[in-house]
């Protein structure tokens, strides 16, 4: 039975056919960012036009500007045991979070003295980018072979590369077939430094409130989460700061988790919910209980929050958190996940409450038990083996397709795009700010209060908003903001700025409510005069006055979003 992640699953089913893309999804349209790459596996925006791709055979990290090749940022020697679908090469990469100061960039490898040659180990590094290249290595950690383990075995390294917003960094370390440890549940005199999720202050050292850190073991000390067979996706929900991760199954279920500290995901004994008593090879075919694996003091067993009991090698992972796409309402907040055996990928609709998925029908076991109900949730096909998703520094998603060598940008037919500028004339900023507290619905306000005017046709608060519109022509141009004032007394007028004819043109007038009401304005006539040409900026001018008596004084006004809307034409 097949046992390896993805890669050669991946080969199998894509090697030398031509499969048309489709995005079935009527929320969302993509482009080409970037195509001629190869095997491209992992990649990290250095700002808003800088992205550098890894090539997992190649061992380049490849820079892209602008969605265009622009040189070898480094080329490293890696080891690919010869064999072009197996699971070691350059894998993982990402930025410092002050990367705007430091310029430090990891790496995680598997190193050898030439391309192809045999594994030497793996390799955690911090590069320094100089504007060109990824200079100054610094190691931070050596996974090599070790007494109980010498193999050089190419398959599940694993190597997916994240930031928390802890600012740690996370590691997924596929169990390298290392069985017979600790971390597979199966000896817990051995240790096996596979099968893990683990955790790293950016030296590279252990953080001190690891699950594990009392454990004498320098290993354990920097484990998260284990029992990990394999996988190559993990991101964070922003409304919860839970990190979902994708896990690849054996003969059977592959698994969508979300993971805790200290958690025992069950490999290599349980695969699949616990209660499915899933068999096979690698568990010797025997049902085994989470009350039989072996636990860490502090450990824990927790279920899947989803499985496919065939699994189709799960990989890159990613929620829609983006404002970008705030007025799609099946997408925004949701996960997207690629696959490598379908070329598939996946909208994963997360519960409320959001510690699983809306599951109903045939999905209300919380697997998917038939190639019907696994594409349930499809909205794309001929995506090839989706590798890396991450949202860009524009908001907008971007997936990696290994055997396509391509980066496809993925954005919203209605694109949310936030303000760049807020001019407050008059008025007081009594809480919050402009700069994070309008991107969601979340009760995180600005507050203004009322400021000096001159004369009684002054309104005490009045706000410019400047934004810029995605698409230019526009089927649509719509400006979105909810808000509510102290009293029912308190009128909000709207304004448009026409840019033909250099006049601010009144769009709506009312009453606010008290409590927080989303209102949606719509330009009318020939849009084309609210966007400014050549650099698609929109303005708004926003005011606030009392209209009659009000409860408490100074009253105050309260916007909770704000961001305009542009519609694919």
């Amino acid at each position: 039975m097949q046992t390896r992640l993805f890669f050669i699953v991946a080969m199998a089913a894509f090697g030398g056919v031509s499969t048309a893309q489709v995005l079935t999804n009527t929320e969302l349209v993509y482009t080409t960012h970037v195509s001629g790459l190869t095997t491209p596996v992992a990649f990290e925006f250095l700002n808003t036009t800088t992205m550098l791709v890894n090539e997992k055979l190649s061992g380049k990290v490849k820079v892209i500007v602008n969605g265009v090749y622009s040189g070898d940022a480094l080329d490293l020697p890696v080891s690919t045991n010869a064999n072009p679908v197996d699971e070691m090469g350059l894998l993982g990469i990402v930025k410092d979070p002050d990367f705007a100061s430091n310029n430090y960039v990891y790496l995680f490898y598997s190193r050898a003295t030439v391309d192809g040659g045999p594994w030497l180990d793996d390799r955690l590094v911090r590069y320094t980018w100089n504007g060109a290249t990824l200079t100054s290595p610094f190691v931070l950690w050596i996974m090599g072979p070790t007494p109980e383990f010498p193999n050089q075995n190419q398959y599940h390294h694993g190597g997916y590369l994240r930031i928390g917003p802890d600012e740690k960094i996370y590691l997924q370390r596929g169990d390298m077939l290392r069985f017979g440890c600790m971390e597979m549940n199966n000896n817990p005199a051995i240790i096996g430094e596979a099968g893990c999720i683990y955790r790293l202050e950016l030296d590279g050292s252990a953080p001190i409130d690891n699950p594990f850190i009392s454990n004498p073991n320098p290993t354990i000390k920097k484990i998260w989460l284990y029992g990990f067979r394999n996988g190559f996706g993990m991101d964070w929900d922003r409304t919860t700061g839970d990190m979902w991760f994708t896990e690849n199954g054996p003969e059977v279920y592959d698994e969508v988790n979300i993971g805790r500290p200290g958690m025992n995901s069950g490999w290599r004994l349980i695969m699949g919910p616990d209660a499915r008593n899933a068999t096979y090879n690698n568990n010797n075919n025997t049902p085994y209980n989470a009350n039989q694996l072996y636990y860490l003091p502090g450990a824990f067993y927790q279920d899947p929050v989803f499985s496919y009991l065939a699994p189709i090698g799960l990989a890159g992972l990613s929620f829609f958190g983006s404002t970008r796409f705030i007025e799609s309402p099946n997408t925004f907040d949701n996960l997207v996940m690629g696959c490598t055996n379908t070329g598939n990928i996946y909208m994963l609709p997360v519960a409320p409450g959001r510690q699983g998925l809306s599951v109903s029908g045939g999905l209300a076991d919380l697997v998917a038990d038939s190639p019907a109900e696994r594409d349930v949730w499809s909205i794309g096909t001929g995506w090839g083996a989706i590798t890396d998703a991450r949202i860009g520094p524009d908001g907008y998603m971007y997936l990696c397709s290994w055997n396509s060598g391509k980066i496809q940008k993925v954005r919203p037919k209605l694109d949310a795009a936030k303000p760049f500028n807020f001019l407050i004339t008059r008025g007081t900023i009594f809480g919050g700010n402009t700069t994070g507290s309008l991107d969601y619905s979340d009760n995180d306000r600005l507050v203004l209060r009322p400021g000096v005017t001159l004369s009684t046709s002054q309104a005490p608060i009045l706000v410019q908003v400047f934004g810029t519109s995605a698409y230019s022509p526009t089927a649509s141009l719509k400006f979105v903001i909810e808000v509510s004032g102290t009293s029912s007394s308190i009128q909000q007028l709207v304004e448009f700025f026409n840019f033909s004819q250099g006049i601010w043109e009144i769009i709506d007038q009312r009453n606010l409510a008290t409590a927080d009401t989303k209102i949606t304005l719509t330009a009318g006539g020939t849009i084309s005069r609210f966007i400014q040409p050549g650099t698609n900026e929109v303005r708004a001018r926003v005011s606030y006055r009392a209209t009659g008596p009000v409860l408490g004084f100074p009253w105050s006004t309260r916007i909770d979003m704000m961001h305009w809307v542009s519609q694919l034409p």
